[in-house]
């Protein structure tokens, strides 16, 4: 089984070179891998940084879009799996090895796994055993209006793409989309959540990050919900999340209580993102038809 890693970038000067050494680092490699790095109209030098690699491949995409970006990669891919990894992150060293042994133990059409982030506060440690059991939860649960995508660990057999299409080119959440469509047609069992695929956001490197990623994601979800029906959490399931994290992690009661505030105020941001989107038009109703991948 071969695999193909596909980095969308633009304007990550500040990171791209992270992104590139943990993958010219992984351990135990697999036969047939192959790195393509797809420059989405950089200005900052992020391009000339990924040119300094020979062992990875470096290709443009004009439109501006990390889906429209995605879509090329998976065009130039040989591979048989596609795994996707943003340029703020910097994979676990044995990232390939654990994909490419997820994908060969199972039927899975595409592997989730794990995101950490940069900073190491108790803030975001905490946040992270939550993240963690709400993973797990939705991942091997049989909701399937649960289900979300995340391209920035996420490996999917290339048939997918040939089966349903490439990804919507849109600003945000296509691959919560390509997720939702997936289950709806072959049930949950075709997405395998592994948390030992690690990566780690270089982003996400303080609570204000991980509010704003909140916001986001709230206003990602109402802009998609008209295309795939995504059932947010529900409040039972949230603070039944929360204890699960509390009691597998053995908090204290006071980081307990410190856990419980910052899942409060992301909530909130969560919302607020969802309220902006109802808002503001959403100029992602507008979507062009995209050439077809085959498998």
């Amino acid at each position: 089984m071969s695999i193909s890693v596909i980095v969308p970038f633009y304007n990550e000067a500040r990171h791209i070179e992270h992104a590139i050494r943990g993958l010219l680092c992984q351990v135990d490699v697999p036969e047939g891998v192959e790195i393509i790095l797809v420059d989405n109209n950089s200005n900052d030098g992020s391009r000339e940084i990924a040119n300094r690699f020979s062992e990875i491949k470096v290709i443009s995409e004009a439109k501006q879009s990390s889906y429209a970006a995605r879509n090329r990669g998976v065009r130039e891919a040989t591979g048989d799996v596609i795994a996707f990894m943003d340029a703020d992150c910097v994979p676990a060293p044995d990232w390939l090895q654990q994909i490419d042994q997820a994908m060969s133990n199972s039927d899975a059409l595409v592997v989730i796994g794990s995101r950490q982030s940069a900073g190491d506060s108790t803030a975001l440690s905490s946040m992270a055993a939550y993240e963690l059991e709400k993973s797990r939860y939705v991942f091997t649960g049989s909701d399937k209006e649960l289900f979300y995508g995340y391209t920035n660990n996420m490996a999917v057999r290339k048939q997918v793409f040939g089966d349903l299409g490439p990804f919507l080119e849109r600003s945000r959440g296509s691959d919560t989309i390509l997720i939702r469509k997936l289950v709806d047609k072959y049930d949950c069992d075709s997405v395998l959540y592994v948390p030992e695929i690690k990566i780690r956001h270089l982003e996400i490197n303080s609570l204000g990050r991980l509010y704003k990623k909140n916001y986001i994601y709230g206003r990602s979800r109402r802009r998609y919900n008209h295309i795939v029906r995504a059932r947010p959490l529900s409040t039972g399931e949230r603070l039944m999340l929360f204890r699960r994290a509390v009691r597998t992690q053995k908090f204290s009661p006071l980081r307990a209580a410190g856990l419980f505030t910052l899942l409060s105020l992301g909530l909130v941001y969560w919302v607020a993102g969802s309220v902006s989107a109802l808002l503001k038009p959403d100029q992602d109703l507008r979507q062009r038809t995209v050439p077809r991948i085959d498998s």
